[in-house]
Formats: structure tokens, sequence, C-alpha cells
């Protein structure tokens, strides 16, 4: 079954349709049901099946919501008739990508640092029977190992090894370079350490407001940070598949873990 890795923040901005094409990228020959004004699935085709959702306020109001529930009832159909796992993009703003990836069947473990939102997810996932692992960690200070000998109780870096098909790291790599002082190269060395297939990425550029607020002064040490810095980063870890700036400035990119074992391994073949 595949495995996905979340990992959020409980601010910052989202790119669903990035993210749906990095979660379709782990499910090859996924049907695709995507929920939104208009189709931006564009590139996947008839692999895409669109619903144009947004009932007018009146019509939610004098309904007392049946009229946006009921939007849901082909999407809802579409999914239980489906033979393949199923990828939704909910264009609403109001789906949670644990939830998302947890109806493609995957099963998904989330990160979270702050304590309450941890405890948002597990009862969310509890109350919708989701397969989802909640978990409250802070991926800068990972919990060690402890007991006796420090065997009784793994850390939770080695648990997490190379067990995810994709990794989700939305408005979170600047919260990590800023707040923890953790230079881009290890970020992307401990992503690559994580995944075994795919990587999103939400980059949050120098000139977004969360981003200043957090630099405090430190322009000398962060102030030209840009995405030529994020992709050299990636260099002999990732390939850039592809690249969606968002609304608010950020860019959504997904990436292609380079397997070094692999590539060893095609060298030798090619001579």
């Amino acid at each position: 079954m595949t495995k996905v890795l979340l990992i959020t923040q409980d601010k910052g901005g989202v790119g669903k349709s990035l993210a749906t094409r990095g979660l379709a990228e782990v499910v090859p020959g996924a049907p695709v049901i995507e929920v939104d004004a208009s189709p931006r699935l564009l590139e996947l085709g008839k692999r895409a099946k669109f619903f144009k959702t947004r009932a007018d306020r009146e019509d939610i109001e004098s309904t007392g919501g049946a009229a946006s529930r009921s939007e849901f009832d082909q999407v809802i159909d579409a999914i239980a008739s489906a033979t393949l796992p199923t990828v939704v993009d909910i264009g609403a703003n109001t789906g949670d990508f644990s939830a998302l990836a947890a109806s493609l069947g995957a099963e998904v473990v989330a990160l979270e640092r702050d304590q309450a939102s941890a405890d948002r997810l597990f009862r969310m996932a509890r109350q919708r029977n989701l397969p989802i692992l909640t978990i409250h960690a802070d991926l800068a200070r990972p919990t060690p190992a402890a007991g006796w000998r420090n065997a009784e109780s793994l850390a939770l870096l080695p648990r997490l090894d190379a067990q995810f098909d994709l990794v989700l790291m939305l408005a979170v790599i600047h919260h990590l370079l800023l707040m923890e002082q953790i230079p881009l190269p290890e970020i992307l060395a401990l992503c690559h350490r994580l995944t075994r297939r795919h990587l999103v990425i939400e980059w949050v550029p120098v000139a977004d407001p969360m981003f200043q607020s957090l630099l405090r002064g430190r322009d000398d040490l962060y102030g030209s940070l840009s995405e030529a810095d994020l992709i050299s980063a990636c260099a002999g870890r990732f390939h850039l598949l592809d690249r969606q700036p968002l609304a608010n400035g950020r860019i959504l990119l997904l990436f292609e873990k380079i397997d070094p074992e692999r590539t060893a391994s095609d060298k030798i073949e090619e001579c």
C-alpha cells in the first residue's frame, strides 16, 4: 500500500493541484476526480474527471446548506464506483491533505509540532475512520531513542527512513531556515532520506509577509535566498518534475528522488 508522509504547519498557503499531481504520480493510472470552479488538471486528459462546484450563497442559505452538500453527490458516486485508488482535488479549500491522501487508500503519517493542531488531526481521523497516524513531534528536534541502553524506544527519524512514496513539505522550509537555523542542503538531505519517490515543496520567497515576519533583521544571512538556491540544494538528490506559481507569490515544486544505486547500475549497463 502506498504511504504518504504529510508535514504540516498551522499557517501557510497550499496549492492543491500540484499536490494532486504528486499523489497521481504515486498511484500511476489511478483516476483523478477534480472538484473546483473550473478545470485545472488539463495535462491529465481523460484521466481527470471534472465536477464543477460553487453553489450560490443565496441557494446555500435558502436551502439550509443542502445546495452545497448536493454538489458532491456525483463526486461521491464517482469515488464509490472507482476500481482503482482515487485522487481527489478539492478546490473549496476546506479539505485536509491528510484526508486527501487517505482517500487514496494511502496510509498517512502526519507530523505536527503544534499540539492543538495535532489533536485536531487525530480527532478528525478517528471521527472519519481514516488511516492517518498523527505524531506530535518537531522535525527540527526529533524524539530521541529512550529506555534501557536507548533500545526500548527507537528514535523518530530511524523509524521514518525511506518509508514513504511521497513527502509533502508545505510552508515548512522557511520555518526550519529562519527559526531553527537549519541549512537548506541539510533540509533537502533529510527529505531525500525520508522519501522513496517524490517530494512536494511549497517555496515561500523572501518577499512573502510570513518570511519577513520571521526574518527579523537577518537580511545579510537570508535576504538574498531564492528558488535557485533551493534547486541547487536539490542537486544530486532530486529531479524537478513540475513547477506551479501560486497567486500569493509562493511556488509549488514537485520533485522525483534520485536513487544513487539505480543511477550507478544504469551507468554500468550503459557501459
